[in-house]
């Protein structure tokens, strides 16, 4: 059956919406592009920030220096220190426009830091059954002095994004995604809901609890590591959605607070001493850095004036 002219034309506004509010098929960072063209690394610019786009390892990635950056830190500080996201639910099904839909958004409303998706190879969904509803993740930064050390001044707390901007960014995400139909998967367990889409979680590891062997967790306990002889891990589902007890900047206070299961419930005085001890110890490596290059510049400099005034000496004819 042949579309009327008026059908044509409601069906051409539509495609218009959507592209609109969505990276097109040829953008360098769509999820068709990505996929097909996965050793590329290409180079989008919005404002003063550059965005590079990578596939690797199963993830699609839209990310900054400072997010790139920002994910070193988190690391030399083992995790431990509060690793905000926001979370968005996506059925598969869905997944390319997705992407498209709040990759645009991201660097439209020039987010500076990182977002990723799970992206299924060509062997299918490879996604772990506890990780559904976290197929999106956009990293939230949270400013802390340590981050401006460690990082050499590229943090700073310039770099931190107000609440108001989260849930502005928050809200047209989830409009966009509504108003392209896109299919969620259910809020992930463990984490806080916000919208239909969109939930939060404060990812930064906790303590591993011994106790945890008597409870079915799947491959939830992984990603571990160690610090004075203690073990930590990503946080697992049953843990909640802000495990290790930091301040939820994106609700307000007088909101009922979410209870950790008692379980998972860590030793917050314990966990703040540790954290303390863990940032003083980086302090003092990186002034040791800093002393040593000092040094070293000041013995090559010596050298070098050395090395000239010795040039200088005139050496008498026999």
């Amino acid at each position: 059956t042949s579309s009327s002219p008026e059908q044509m034309q409601n069906s051409n506004n539509n495609n218009d919406n959507f592209s609109s509010i969505s990276f097109s098929d040829d953008h360098p960072f769509s999820y068709k592009k990505m996929f097909n063209e996965r050793k590329e690394i290409p180079i989008v610019t919005q404002g003063k920030i550059e965005y590079n786009c990578i596939f690797n390892g199963g993830w699609l990635r839209i990310r900054t220096i400072n997010g790139w950056t920002y994910h070193i830190t988190q690391a030399r500080l083992f995790h431990l220190l509060p690793d905000w996201k926001l979370h968005f639910s996506i059925d598969p099904v869905d997944f390319e426009r997705a992407w498209n839909i709040i990759g645009k958004l991201f660097i439209e409303k020039q987010c500076n830091m990182t977002m990723k998706m799970k992206v299924p190879d060509y062997d299918g969904d490879n996604w772990q059954p506890h990780m559904h509803g976290r197929e999106i993740t956009v990293y939230i930064y949270r400013h802390k002095e340590i981050y401006k050390l460690l990082s050499y001044g590229t943090l700073t707390k310039d770099d931190q994004l107000p609440v108001l901007f989260w849930w502005s960014f928050i809200e047209e995400a989830e409009k966009r995604l509504s108003e392209a139909n896109i299919k969620s998967r259910g809020t992930a367990n463990g984490d806080r809901p916000i919208g239909k889409y969109c939930s939060l979680r404060n990812e930064a590891f906790i303590e591993v609890d011994q106790r945890w062997q008597s409870i079915t967790i799947g491959h939830e306990l992984s990603n571990i590591c160690e610090y004075e002889k203690t073990k930590y891990c990503y946080p697992p589902n049953i843990s909640g959605y802000n495990p290790s007890g930091n301040k939820d900047f994106l609700f307000s206070s007088h909101l009922p607070r979410v209870v950790t299961h008692p379980i998972i419930m860590n030793n917050k005085k314990k966990r703040n001493k540790v954290i303390k001890r863990l940032i003083l110890e980086l302090e003092k490596m990186e002034n040791d850095i800093a002393v040593t290059s000092a040094n070293l510049a000041a013995t090559a400099l010596t050298a070098k004036v050395d090395t000239q005034s010795d040039n200088d000496i005139i050496v008498p004819n026999p």
